[in-house]
């Protein structure tokens, strides 16, 4: 597998996977601007062919993904990574606390509820990134 690309020292590789294109294409931009080194994909295909040669250290999944929802495209991504599997947040339209319960066992370690405030995922990947 060859080795993902360098980032910046303060940077991550994000990969960013939701179907509303704009709200991908805007966290995209948002964590370029930040430093971070992202890729972005609008359904979960996608997003398993941009894990191989990518090695995302973070990733952020839309959980109502068609065809393969997010906790399908967590167990996936997190099997094609074993040994450094990316640290997962949740995008969910849903935020009961059996949602936040779901994700959490699940593997995601933060659980966003649409729309989501800009500066709560700043600081959700700023904690996953140290």
């Amino acid at each position: 597998m060859p080795a993902p690309d360098p980032v910046p020292a303060n940077g991550r590789r994000i990969l960013v996977v939701d179907d509303n294109q704009d709200a991908a294409e805007l966290a995209s931009e948002l964590l370029r601007s930040l430093g971070h080194d992202v890729r972005t994909a609008f359904e979960s295909a996608g997003a398993l062919a941009l894990v191989d040669a990518f090695l995302p250290e973070i990733a952020i999944l839309d959980l109502g993904l068609p065809a393969m929802d997010g906790y399908e495209l967590a167990a996936a991504i997190r099997a094609r990574c074993p040994e450094s599997p990316p640290r997962l947040i949740a995008l969910s339209g849903h935020g009961q606390p059996r949602d936040f319960a779901r994700s959490q066992q699940a593997g995601f370690l933060r659980h966003l509820v649409k729309p989501v405030e800009i500066e709560e995922l700043i600081e959700s990947v700023r904690e996953l990134a140290r």
